[in-house]
């Protein structure tokens, strides 16, 4: 399996790495930029792309792959939160073979969607419309907090309240919960209860 990467985290490029020495046959083209990529994509029968789609580089390489074949499995990273098309999760379906990854996520399931591409969906199929199916991956991000996805709270992870990063985090947080519409109430120092 050929597999190109686009992506500045060199912790990912390393788990690549080492993950074909569990699976010899994977080759991995890793790109220092557009031209580079779209080089090694024409001249590397690609079966796979990981492409950082918070990178404006990456994604011009990827539109620019699109255009040879729009069907190409495909692997975007993102931290962000937004379709990785604007005209929303079913035309992306229909139209490409895509499956989103946000950061941060667990290695396991990075290694699975590369062996099982075919058989896989997109996690975040219409997720921007119900963030809150996957908040604890959300939240994982902000050390300072955790997510109960039975009681669908989201608690401080420890007691340094003080903290400037735990209001930082804080702030983050809210400001996810409102710009989706997410409900949700403080009920105390500790806990923000979602509706």
């Amino acid at each position: 399996m050929n597999i190109l990467i686009a992506d500045t985290d060199k912790q990912i490029v390393s788990l690549l790495e080492t993950f074909k020495l569990i699976q010899p046959d994977i080759n991995i083209f890793k790109i220092t930029n557009c031209i580079d990529g779209l080089e090694q994509y024409k001249n590397n029968n690609i079966d796979l792309i990981i492409i950082d789609f918070d990178v404006s580089h990456c994604v011009n390489l990827l539109n620019d792959i699109v255009k040879i074949d729009k069907l190409q499995n495909t692997i975007t990273i993102s931290e962000k939160l937004c379709y990785s098309e604007n005209l929303g999760c079913d035309f992306c379906s229909k139209s490409y073979h895509r499956i989103r990854l946000l950061k941060p996520f667990e290695i396991k399931e990075l290694f699975d969607i590369i062996l099982h591409f075919n058989d896989k969906k997109c996690r975040y199929f219409k997720s921007l419309e119900h963030i809150e199916d996957f908040m604890d991956d959300i939240i994982k991000r902000y050390s300072n907090y955790t997510y109960d996805n039975i009681l669908k709270q989201i608690r401080v992870a420890n007691d340094n309240l003080s903290s400037s990063s735990y209001i930082k985090d804080l702030v983050d947080i809210v400001n996810i919960l409102n710009k989706y519409n997410v409900k949700y109430s403080i009920e105390s120092d500790t806990i923000i209860q979602l509706s």
